[in-house]
């Protein structure tokens, strides 16, 4: 009964988005168009793809490239939010996880020189910020009609399968399959641990033809001590008794990084996505990590930023930094599309 229940109940969502979507497809409603190009980075389905590595990546390759990148965000789990766009640049300012959530915060830590601007409103997030930068990347876009975007990017989790095929409530799908035609490059992340090719086939019927489609890869490189301190190798965990714990979409990948470092999991605590920590629930991490003899309290870095001020209260503790593997035909990809936004040598003129 509950089954048929969510059912009809998706059936209602898919009306609701069919309504929505079509107000902009009839421009009875007007995304914006931001004053520097836009790539998207987004989901089909609910989050749990690992989509912050790869705007991490993404941000890094495009400051390699010469360019001023901005990132638009929502932010999730933020502890309020205001009808001000809050803006995240530099290392010295008084914010913290809990005011922009933490993927942005995450994201400022690793590129605080890149301008972040948090608002549920994306559209608004790019105003406040396009007057700085050389082109503007949107977390989570895909579903976000209200900024236009040059470049969509989706992502499909690797490990998940073909298992997602069901719209919201009944399943975890945000838009039905048919919307992969609107991408202009699929992403299939963790593929490495999952079945990359099954994946393909799967969404193969519902993409626009020669739409490209690129494999990426998660490896637990490094880790660090909760309290602070250099990165070390990830493999020194070996045979390590670990208590782990995570507040993120799937712990299944992070489960499978800790098996794939061939660690002693004692024991394993799934959060909600963007949990909020707190001195109590630390205090409870600990005690069931020391009653069942881990040396380690282990989480992931989307987890860690919102814990170094509970260090003491856990103990011994750390957070695996993943990296990207990434495919070279991405690469030549996204310079093919960055090259008009490249900074050009001038050039004499030989008449002169």
């Amino acid at each position: 009964m509950k089954e048929l229940g969510l059912w009809l109940l998706s059936w209602v969502y898919l009306g609701f988005y069919r309504t929505w979507a079509g107000l902009y497809r009839l421009g009875l409603k007007q995304g914006y168009q931001a004053k520097v190009p836009v790539i998207s980075v987004g989901n089909l389905s609910l989050g749990g793809t690992g989509k912050t590595p790869l705007v991490d990546w993404l941000l890094g390759f495009l400051l390699s490239q010469g360019l001023r990148p901005g990132l638009v965000t929502r932010g999730y789990g933020r502890s309020q939010r205001t009808e001000e766009v809050l803006v995240l640049q530099g290392t010295q300012n008084q914010y913290g996880p809990q005011d922009s959530g933490d993927e942005p915060w995450t994201l400022h830590l690793a590129h605080p020189e890149v301008p972040i601007a948090v608002h549920a409103k994306r559209d608004l997030a790019a105003q406040a910020l396009e007057g700085q930068v050389d082109l503007l990347v949107m977390d989570d876009g895909f579903q976000h009609w209200r900024l236009r975007r040059d470049l969509d990017l989706v992502l499909l989790d690797g490990m998940a399968g073909v298992k997602e095929n069901r719209l919201l409530p009944w399943g975890r799908l945000r838009e039905p399959l048919s919307a992969l035609k609107r991408v202009q490059a699929l992403l299939i992340t963790r593929s490495n641990w999952g079945d990359p090719k099954g994946v393909e086939r799967w969404a193969a019927p519902y993409l626009s033809p020669g739409c490209p489609v690129f494999y990426f890869g998660y490896q637990p490189k490094f880790w660090r001590p909760l309290s602070g301190g250099a990165k070390l190798e990830a493999r020194g965990l070996k045979g390590k008794r670990v208590f782990a714990f995570c507040g993120i979409g799937k712990p299944e990948g992070f489960l499978k990084a800790l098996e794939e470092l061939e660690v002693q999991v004692v024991g394993f605590t799934a959060l909600q996505d963007h949990q909020a920590y707190s001195e109590g629930l630390a205090l409870r991490l600990s005690s069931e990590a020391k009653a069942l003899g881990a040396e380690l309290l282990l989480c992931t870095q989307k987890d860690a930023v919102k814990l170094s001020h509970l260090s003491p209260v856990l103990g011994p503790a750390g957070f695996l930094e993943m990296e990207l593997e990434v495919p070279p035909d991405w690469t030549l990809f996204l310079c093919t599309f960055l090259r008009p936004l490249r900074p050009q040598p001038e050039t004499t003129d030989p008449k002169r």
